[in-house]
């Protein structure tokens, strides 16, 4: 997005951060972030530049354990954590292992796992077949030792299945923990879809509740399974506000639209009298890179549904004049519902070990900014980077598109 306004220019941008899978506390996501981006060491007692970070009551979901942090320099940003942990329930141990067995067994696959699914179905064939192998083995040792060891030591034989149990019972409890909300939240199984459509809601009234405010620009941030959540509060708010443009004075001439930028056309409709006021988008590791696998039953009907408009492309799939429809009631032209992408940039990073995360353009549009895969600086080890996205001091080359794109 063309960056030639000056920051100054700009009284107030709320950054809205969406946390991710995992049994995260209230108020962690957002101040670890807002410590990386925007807390500075303090050189003189004096110095006005000094930036200055409070916390005041956010007074938007009503919760008093949600906070909003302020910082002033010479631009004010309110900074949001869209917090749903809650609103989620955790699902069994064996839900959890049979969704990622039907997830590596699916006919499709992602470009980004296919190089992998080989040998996850390894693993999933002989952990079983180990696992009775190693108890077999032991109940014949068992039997064979038993008699002639001392009695003291029987202790230690019979409490050796039950330290096994245990930590194989806390391997599948942190597997559930981990990744059990993004089954609760992408299967549309009955028993998933009020938590969802809780979150969803919330959402949207959410985003919805930042456009009445006074900003001038806002930013949506969202990690892991909270990318997921993200894109959907920005379609389905879009899909929502879309309407109030009819309150406006009306597009007489929309052919403009097809060659201006994003910015120059978002800013056009708000002359017109339009509300929307996202700017920007960023995903970080994000899941969205298997949309075709954990979004729908197949890639077949993951592609009917970008046709429809249901799941929203960067650009478009219509252009120019398409991007609006006649309402016949007022005689307004309006935004169509899956235009988004005209007047929001989308910028996705992730790292080359993060398998979680991977490019999005192939699935979601040529125009969604793919940066390059990072090559993490400390965290080398197979998604052990998934989680320090804007970890300044140790993963400082995501953290610097991250900056890059917020204090533009």
């Amino acid at each position: 997005m063309d960056s030639t306004n000056n920051n100054a220019e700009r009284t107030k941008t709320a950054i809205v951060v969406i946390h991710g899978m995992g049994n995260q506390y209230p108020m962690e996501t957002i101040t670890d972030f807002v410590d990386n981006l925007f807390k500075i060491e303090k050189k003189d007692d004096k110095d006005d530049n000094e930036t200055k970070i409070y916390s005041a009551s956010e007074r938007i979901t009503g919760s008093f354990d949600q906070r909003k942090l302020i910082i002033l320099n010479n631009v004010q940003y309110d900074c949001y954590e869209y917090y749903w942990a809650h609103l989620i329930k955790e699902p069994s141990v064996s839900d959890t292992i049979s969704w990622m067995y039907n997830l590596i067994w699916k006919k499709e696959s992602s470009d980004r796992l296919r190089s992998y699914i080989p040998y996850l179905k390894v693993i999933t064939l002989l952990l079983p077949v180990l696992f009775i192998l190693v108890f077999y083995l032991y109940y014949l040792i068992l039997l064979s030792t038993l008699y002639w060891l001392p009695i003291w030591l029987h202790v230690f034989v019979f409490l050796i299945p039950l330290v096994l149990y245990y930590g194989v019972r806390y391997l599948t409890r942190l597997l559930t923990q981990s990744f059990g909300d993004v089954i609760r939240y992408t299967v549309p199984h009955p028993s998933n879809l009020e938590g969802r459509q809780k979150i969803a809601n919330n959402a949207v009234q959410f985003l919805t509740s930042l456009h009445d405010k006074d900003y001038s620009r806002i930013v949506i941030v969202g990690h892991s399974l909270g990318a997921i959540i993200a894109y959907e509060m920005l379609i389905n708010t879009f899909g929502n506000m879309n309407n109030s443009f009819e309150k406006g004075k009306g597009l007489d001439n929309r052919d403009n639209i097809r060659e201006q930028t994003k910015e120059e056309s978002l800013k056009e409709m708000q002359d017109l009298g339009w509300n929307w006021k996202v700017t920007d988008f960023i995903t970080c590791g994000s899941p969205l890179c298997h949309a075709e696998m954990i979004l729908t039953k197949n890639k077949a009907l993951f592609e009917r549904k970008k046709e429809l408009g249901e799941y929203p492309v960067n650009p478009p799939k219509r252009k120019g004049k398409d991007l609006f429809y006649l309402n016949n009631r007022t005689n307004k032209y309006v935004p169509t519902h899956d235009s988004v992408f005209r007047y929001v940039e989308w910028n996705n990073i992730h790292f080359k070990n993060d398998i979680i995360g991977g490019n999005l353009s192939p699935l979601f549009g040529p125009d969604i900014i793919d940066h390059k895969a990072i090559d993490p600086k400390k965290y080398k080890i197979i998604l052990q980077s998934h989680t320090h996205y804007w970890n300044r001091t140790q993963e400082e080359e995501s953290f610097k598109i991250i900056e890059k794109i917020i204090k533009k």
